[in-house]
């Protein structure tokens, strides 16, 4: 596994994640994922649990298993989809964009109701773990996107 790219130049060199299958690098879609790290995270493979595990950056913090096809927080809050330590209007937008997808495991962060099916019911669910009213991005914003 390879993540890498240039986050201030990501229309010439974008954040991504790799995969070796044994001739070529082939560029793997992560779905929702830790995003832009800055300079300095790390990438092991932890052979007790089977897992890649990505951590730190100089932009982001927290710590993130690959469990293909998409990127796990390993200690997330409940509702904090993208793992940035609060429960906004981010995590409803990943939600909303996968209303009417099936879970890609049982523990898909996005099923907050278990169903199986990322709907209206979690995203009822996800509104009421808002961090900050209106699930505003701070404690003085209100976001109106």
């Amino acid at each position: 596994m390879l993540v890498g790219g240039n986050a201030c130049s990501s229309s010439h060199d974008p954040v991504g994640t790799w995969e070796w299958d044994g001739g070529d690098w082939q560029q793997v879609e992560t779905g929702d994922g830790p995003g832009t790290r800055g300079y300095g995270p790390g990438m092991a493979y932890d052979r007790a649990r089977g897992r890649t595990v990505l951590f730190g950056g100089s932009v982001a913090g927290g710590t993130w298993t690959w469990e293909g096809p998409t990127y796990r927080c390993t200690a997330p809050i409940a509702g904090d989809i993208n793992c940035d330590g609060v429960v906004d209007l981010d995590d409803s937008k990943i939600v909303d964009a996968a209303r009417g997808e099936p879970t890609c495991a049982a523990d898909d962060t996005r099923d907050l109701d278990g169903g199986g099916i990322i709907g209206v019911p979690d995203r009822k669910l996800l509104e009421s773990m808002c961090t900050y009213a209106n699930c505003a991005r701070s404690a003085t914003s209100a976001d109106t996107e």
